[in-house]
């Protein structure tokens, strides 16, 4: 056995991920690193990854449980476990289309999907609506974006690879820079400073106290996600995605008010 299948097999047993291996499968889907349809016993569809490493694996997992703790849809998800190993687990969102498929694109959606521009810079997610026409990194159902594929957040790329994930956030200018990104600055380019201040104020009202910050408040929020008994990777890299995480925060705060 290998190194990779060693450690895949040691993440497997730190914590009790939920056994799919009942579930049905149905077909594959694609992707950067490849992904499954499956249904479980319910009928109730659900797309598995396996990323194409453990810490992705991750990555995707706490980029998409941060993304809800501040009120930005993503499909519900866990990670599982199949064939003895870890996988990612999301519901499929039956009946939604690809953003780039709306009709009315510069409209409400638009407005919706932008609204969860700072939680994209702060999470470093290059490919938030994807890299194709369709934009089918956001999908759409009953009038509600959901970021579908997380996949190239925080420390990892969207093809697994690393990329340097610190306290100084460039990406409140790439993902406006239609000559880097042409894909988000098309739906991101409606906003001004104004609208990047008035999200990153709501991003940490509730940890704001007679007018002043409570980083460590905020810090403390963050810590329960980051170290929660289902995030399988080292203590080292949680804390070094913690601090990123507060910093960037902290900069931006510092940067639109």
């Amino acid at each position: 056995m290998n190194i990779k299948k060693i450690y895949e097999a040691i993440q497997v047993a730190l914590f009790e991920a939920k056994d799919i291996d009942d579930f049905v499968y149905i077909k594959h889907l694609g992707g950067s690193t490849g992904s499954d349809l499956y249904r479980d016993r319910s009928g109730r569809k659900w797309v598995v990854k396996g990323g194409a490493n453990v810490k992705q694996l991750y990555n995707e997992y706490m980029a998409n449980k941060i993304y809800g703790k501040f009120g930005i849809h993503v499909p519900e998800s866990f990670i599982g476990i199949l064939n003895g190993r870890n996988v990612f687990v999301m519901e499929y969102l039956d009946d939604s289309i690809p953003l780039g498929e709306i009709e009315n694109i510069n409209g409400e959606i638009r407005n919706k999907v932008a609204r969860g521009f700072i939680l994209d810079v702060l999470l470093a997610n290059w490919d938030v609506v994807g890299t194709n026409s369709d934009l089918d990194n956001i999908r759409v159902k009953d009038g509600i974006p959901y970021r579908v594929d997380v996949g190239g957040t925080l420390t990892t790329r969207a093809m697994g690879g690393n990329k340097i994930y610190d306290g100084q956030p460039s990406e409140h200018k790439t993902l406006m820079d239609p000559s880097i990104n042409r894909n988000t600055a098309k739906i991101f380019s409606i906003l001004d400073k104004n609208d990047i201040a008035e999200q990153v104020r709501d991003l940490i009202k509730d940890f704001v106290l007679e007018g002043e910050v409570n980083w460590f408040q905020f810090k403390k929020e963050l810590s329960s996600i980051i170290f929660d008994e289902d995030v399988s990777i080292s203590d080292n890299d949680k804390e070094s995605i913690l601090n990123a995480l507060v910093k960037r925060a902290t900069y931006l705060y510092g940067l639109f008010n």
